[in-house]
């Protein structure tokens, strides 16, 4: 049971990677985040990045 525990947590860990690919940290530092502290904690940080992106792309 603790095997089926850590897969979901990897493959959460793994889909915030993959939804946040575009942004600065790309899939490698999401998914790294997201592993090593909380996938919670790198959800916040993806919505905070794309807050940042959009916000930096229309001022452009």
């Amino acid at each position: 049971m603790p095997f089926f525990y850590f897969l979901i947590y990897l493959v959460l860990c793994a889909f915030i990677g993959l939804v946040g690919k575009k942004q600065p940290l790309g899939f490698n530092g999401l998914f790294l985040l997201s592993f090593f502290l909380s996938p919670v904690v790198g959800i916040l940080l993806l919505i905070l990045l794309s807050a940042f992106t959009a916000e930096r792309s229309q001022s452009k």
